[in-house]
């Protein structure tokens, strides 16, 4: 089995080769293919061998064209309807692509990763929550 930084050395080198048969043009804004590595490994990451098996282990043609006019913003917001949909098995590039154009907020895992004191403090706001529901239903119980 190849270690994944095999893999992502050999997916930029097809990755520029594709580009260059496919005629892509690099605009200001658009993905670059290290964004493309990146949401194909996060792709993988979310899936598994679903992605894999279903896609292949590198950003193939097919999906670097069905991207070619979306930017690394509408990226994030397809990421982050997709996660909220909460499907098991990945989109297909059409039903992805429809994502990217959705309303949603940008996904926050490309951005931004909670540290433990954040993780913590969501968790004594959640249990001060509950508590606090729990005391008002008490209170409607006992009248």
């Amino acid at each position: 089995m190849e270690h994944i930084s095999e893999i992502t050395a050999e997916a930029c080198q097809q990755l520029t080769e594709s580009n260059k048969l496919l005629d892509m043009p690099k605009t200001k804004g658009l993905l670059t293919l290290h964004q493309m590595e990146t949401f194909w490994i996060r792709m993988a990451e979310i899936f598994g061998h679903k992605w894999t098996a279903s896609y292949g282990d590198k950003p193939n043609e097919m999906w670097i064209y069905g991207l070619r006019n979306i930017n690394e913003k509408e990226i994030k917001r397809g990421m982050s309807e997709m996660v909220k949909q909460g499907d098991s098995w990945p989109p297909s590039l059409t039903q992805f692509s429809k994502m990217c154009r959705s309303g949603a907020k940008p996904y926050k895992a490309l951005t931004h990763l909670p540290g433990r004191k954040e993780i913590l403090r969501q968790r004594e706001n959640t249990k001060a929550s509950r508590v606090s529901a729990l005391k008002e239903i008490y209170s409607v119980i006992t009248i």
